[in-house]
């Protein structure tokens, strides 16, 4: 059976990834860049990589976990598995990768 905290980590990782989504409801469908946006949102190169981020969050409760000096309850491990990805994000900011040039 899965820990119940796992399953608040994966909760606050799917609140996380939805916040998302609904900022990009609320922009102009017209607008060319949000209409390719919402295309690539559909790629299972994004989904793929949406899930991983969530299972990121999950991963850092699992740490939590282990750790015999915390005490974790559903609030914090729903609040640790949405800012994990959001960390994850920005460590990933930190190390811009350059594209080649294509000519």
């Amino acid at each position: 059976m899965i820990p119940p905290l796992l399953l608040w980590g994966l909760f606050g990782g799917f609140v996380a990834e939805f916040a998302g989504w609904y900022q990009l409801s609320r922009l102009d469908p017209k607008d060319k860049a949000v209409k390719a946006r919402r295309v690539r949102l559909r790629s299972p190169e994004y989904l793929m990589t949406t899930a991983g981020m969530i299972l990121i969050g999950v991963g850092f409760v699992l740490v939590y976990m282990q750790l015999p000096d915390v005490k974790l309850n559903p609030i914090l491990a729903m609040n640790i598995g949405a800012s994990a990805p959001l960390l994850a994000q920005s460590l990933g900011r930190d190390f811009p990768v350059e594209l080649p040039k294509i000519d």
